[in-house]
Formats: C-alpha cells, structure tokens, sequence
C-alpha cells in the first residue's frame, strides 16, 4: 500500500469514526427526547396538559359568561319591568301633581272671592253700625225732647191746674188734649206710627 491509500485509508477510518461517533451521540439524544419523563418529552407532555387545561378554563370561563349573561339579562328585565313602573308611577304624581295644584288655584280664586265677599260684609256692617249709632244719638235726643216736653206738659199741667179751679174734668180734658198734641210733635213717635 502506497502512502497515499494509506492516508487516505487513514483518514476514511478516522472519518467513518466520527461518524459512529456522531451517530451514536445522535441515536442517544434521540432516545432522550423521545423519552416522556425528561427533556423536551416532558417539556411536550406539560405544554398538551396546559393546552388541555386552558382549553378547560376557557370552557369554564365561557359557561360563566353564558350564565352571568343570562342572570344579567334577567337583571335587565327586571329593570325594563321596574322602570316601566316608575314612569308610570311618576305618570300618577304628575297627574296628581297636576290636580293638586289646580285645587290650590281654586281655592286661591275662591279664599279672593271670599276675601272680597267678607270686605263687602265688613263695609255693609260698618255702614249699619254708623247708621245704628247715629239711630241711637237720634233716640237719645228724642229722648232727651220727650223728657223736656214731659217736663213742659207737666208744668203746663200745673200751671193749668193752678189757673183753672173749675175742676177735674176741664184739667182732664186739658190733659189728653196736651197728650195728643205731644204725640202728634214727637219726631219719634212720628218715625214709628202708631203701634
């Protein structure tokens, strides 16, 4: 063998070593990652049981949503019913509202018309109380005129009765003449007629 195809022969077996070499490092390494309990096998294993538990949280979190929609529409029912209501409550207190403050503006029309009514009342009774005192100024003086003209009557009686002696009879007749004389001058008993 010449040198040459020795080296060469040299260099093929130093080749086809590094080959087994490369080989066996690469069948080992193999073996490992198909290997479930280390390495990338479990690396795999963990990532599936993620995948699968997230795809179970996401089933879960979707079922609650369904759920929590379906309570919040319910919800949301319940508040269409409830406002619903309410409008048609404020509906009544505006309506009555409404009624209340007409009733006040009839009673205000009614307390100015009574107002207005007792004002005249008021002037009428002032009127009649004036006119009642001046009345009773007017008896007063009438009075005051039948005392003097009794007065009169009676010294005209006297003096009568100390003139004429003739007796009873013609002071009598003197006496009723003067009375219905009185009568006939009296304002009062004049205003009133006779009763």
């Amino acid at each position: 063998m010449t040198p040459i195809s020795a080296t060469l022969d040299l260099i093929l077996i130093l080749t086809s070593a590094t080959a087994i070499l490369y080989c066996w490092q690469l069948g080992r390494r193999l073996r490992a990652l198909h290997e479930l309990k280390t390495g990338v096998g479990e690396a795999i294993v963990n990532l599936s049981n993620a995948v699968k538990a997230s795809q179970e949280a996401g089933e879960s979190i979707s079922e609650k949503a369904r759920e929590s929609l379906n309570d919040l529409n319910a919800v949301l029912a319940k508040i269409e019913e409830n406002k619903q209501s309410a409008e048609d409550t404020i509906g009544i207190l505006d309506g009555q509202v409404h009624r209340a403050k007409t009733r006040v503006a009839q009673s205000m029309k009614g307390a100015d018309a009574l107002s207005e009514r007792l004002g005249t009342l008021t002037e009428r009774a002032r009127h009649e109380l004036n006119a009642l005192t001046k009345a009773v100024e007017i008896a007063g003086k009438v009075n005051a005129l039948t005392r003097e003209q009794a007065l009169r009557r009676a010294r005209r009686a006297n003096a009568a009765k100390l003139k004429a002696l003739e007796g009873e009879g013609a002071a009598a007749v003197a006496s009723v003449a003067a009375s219905r004389s009185d009568r006939e001058n009296n304002p009062f008993l004049r205003a009133v007629g006779d009763r």
